[in-house]
């Protein structure tokens, strides 16, 4: 997989990373996670972590990382042997750190964590789709194909009665033709589009006081 400088791809979010010599020769555990993490091209090699690999230690090393700042990564939550949520956290002071990025390891491959933003567009576009279903569907019911561009109506909008109106009856369908006619002016039904793109802004990510 091509990455750049820090050995990252251009678009960490449709990758997913797994190393089998890797797996048939280590066992995938607590203390060996962040190990296999750093072969993935998530990892950033200019860490805290690999200061401890350059004296010998094991990367994932708590006590040793709280002695520097800088990025690091972290396993927070792990179900062995399958499944190891790991964070990478950016350490500002021994009890201090930010999050950056979640990323987890399922059964020998690693995936990044999709960001808040991610979901909120994800379910947006989601009810956006059915939205605009709905729009299709009431089009379709009402026959609005005599609605022109500039929002004029045939009067085919409404079946047309075998049987005479009343003077109540055409009151009512004159209403209703109006009312409808100020609605699709105000909100036309949307053009269909394959892909709807909104704008989230990115959520403030408060430090994280660590435990003493």
């Amino acid at each position: 997989m091509e990455g750049d400088a820090d050995g990252r791809t251009d678009d960490p979010k449709h990758v997913v990373f797994r190393c089998d010599p890797w797996l048939a020769s280590v066992p995938l555990d607590e203390s060996t996670a962040v190990e296999y993490f750093s072969l993935s091209p998530f990892y950033l090699h200019t860490c805290t972590n690999e200061s401890l690999r350059a004296r010998g230690m094991r990367l994932d090393d708590v006590e040793e990382l709280k002695r520097s700042v800088g990025v690091e990564y972290v396993v927070v939550a792990a179900q062995p042997p399958h499944l190891f949520a790991i964070a990478e956290r950016k350490r500002n002071s021994p009890t201090n750190v930010n999050i950056l990025a979640m990323y987890y390891i399922l059964d020998g491959n690693v995936y990044q964590s999709p960001t808040l933003r991610d979901v909120i567009n994800s379910r947006t576009e989601r009810a956006l789709f059915h939205l605009r279903d709905a729009f299709a569907t009431l089009q379709e019911e009402l026959d609005l194909d005599g609605v022109d561009a500039d929002g004029g109506m045939e009067e085919r909008i409404l079946p047309a009665m075998e049987e005479p109106l009343s003077e109540h009856d055409v009151e009512e369908r004159a209403r209703f033709q109006r009312t409808l006619h100020a609605v699709l002016r105000r909100h036309p039904i949307p053009a269909e589009s394959n892909q709807t793109t909104l704008q989230v802004q990115n959520v403030r990510q408060e430090p994280i006081a660590e435990e003493t």
